[in-house]
């Protein structure tokens, strides 16, 4: 990882934690696939927050594309109201998501 985009010490972060447990998506445990761009496990790096560059993590490409811009927590918390929505019939709840940028049609 020698992209410029990213500062060292993201570099030796994201190393370190490939270090300690190799290709592994940081949100799903998932082995990431490094050679097959195609691939859906096919890693990607990923800013927790969006737009902050102070932490990235490696993840799979279908992951990040449904993550979007949102936040680890936001992310989370729909996932969860998904499943309770599919399983148990629970409403979901509108939220704001601080950084959902769209263009108006």
């Amino acid at each position: 990882m020698s992209d410029e985009r990213f500062s060292s010490e993201i570099r030796n972060a994201t190393w370190k934690y490939i270090r300690k447990y190799g290709y592994v998506c940081y949100y799903t445990g998932i082995e990431l696939d490094v050679f097959d761009e195609s691939d859906p496990y096919f890693l990607e790096f990923d800013h927790v927050v969006p737009g902050n560059p102070r932490k990235i993590v490696i993840t799979s490409a279908w992951l990040n594309e449904l993550k979007g811009d949102l936040t680890f927590k936001e992310f989370k918390g729909s996932v969860v109201q998904l499943y309770n929505y599919w399983f148990k019939g629970t409403k979901i709840k509108k939220k704001k998501f601080r950084y959902w940028y769209r263009l108006d049609p």
